[in-house]
């Protein structure tokens, strides 16, 4: 499933708009009961309403609406988390079980029920810098074609070792979801 860049566009374009109702409605997507309210933009923008071809969509529409953002981000995510947590508690335990949970992860659709509480994490603690949601998207999908290499992107982000960009798969790669 190719990456829609048309349905992120639209949401940076309500943020550049201030459209309270569109963004109110996007800023719960993530959560599994009020999902159907984004029926609308995303049939809009030609992506399949299911959940394996949704969820993903949702769940990082609902992170863009939060944090108000006008453009793509540069922060892979294991790199927003370590910058979350703070550079200098990587070791810690408890940043280690955070990091053991979203890595234990089995496919996609397990990873996008539990990265909305990673996302707000990242969204409070992280004012300045932003996610690279293309790249997070790409992440996501990786779960369920070549679990082992989205693991490790993850980690090789969180201890400062981001894969380089040709590393990341085509956007427009075959995947468990086509």
């Amino acid at each position: 499933m190719a990456f829609n860049e048309s349905f992120f566009n639209e949401i940076y374009s309500k943020v550049k708009d201030n459209d309270r109702g569109y963004l109110s409605v996007m800023r719960m997507a993530d959560h599994p009961r009020l999902r159907y309210r984004v029926f609308g933009a995303l049939a809009r923008n030609g992506i399949r309403l299911e959940p394996h071809f949704s969820l993903p969509y949702t769940v990082l529409g609902a992170s863009i609406a939060r944090v108000k953002l006008t453009e793509d981000g540069e922060l892979s995510l294991g790199r927003a988390l370590r910058l979350a947590f703070g550079e200098n508690k990587a070791e810690d335990p408890s940043v280690q079980t955070r990091l053991r949970r979203i890595t234990a992860c089995e496919s996609s659709q397990e990873l996008c029920q539990i990265l909305p509480s990673f996302l707000r994490l990242i969204e409070s603690r992280l004012e300045n810098r932003h996610l690279c949601y293309r790249k997070l998207y790409e992440l996501i999908l990786l779960f369920d074609f070549d679990l082992q290499r989205g693991r490790s992107l993850i980690v090789q982000g969180f201890y400062n070792q981001d894969a380089p960009e040709q590393n990341m798969p085509a956007s427009g790669g075959e995947s468990a979801h086509d």
